[in-house]
């Protein structure tokens, strides 16, 4: 998968898609901190890590990019 960005409510993010086993994950960067979302049992793009609020608000945006880019 190749790298994407995204600009969301004014912040950019950057996507870099990989496979993590049999897991599609996606590395997502924003203000030099990096955290993971990968897709979970209900079929959704989700962060399992501690991230702060702001970015945990915004997760279904950033699923919907990534769904945009690699589907």
């Amino acid at each position: 998968m190749e790298r994407f960005t995204k600009t969301i409510e004014g912040i950019e993010f950057g996507f870099q898609g990989f496979s993590e086993g049999t897991d599609e994950v996606c590395r997502v960067t924003v203000d030099g901190q990096n955290f993971k979302m990968t897709i979970g049992e209900n079929g959704e793009w989700q962060i399992l890590q501690q991230v702060p609020s702001w970015i945990k608000r915004l997760e279904k945006e950033l699923g919907n990019a990534i769904d945009k880019a690699y589907c």
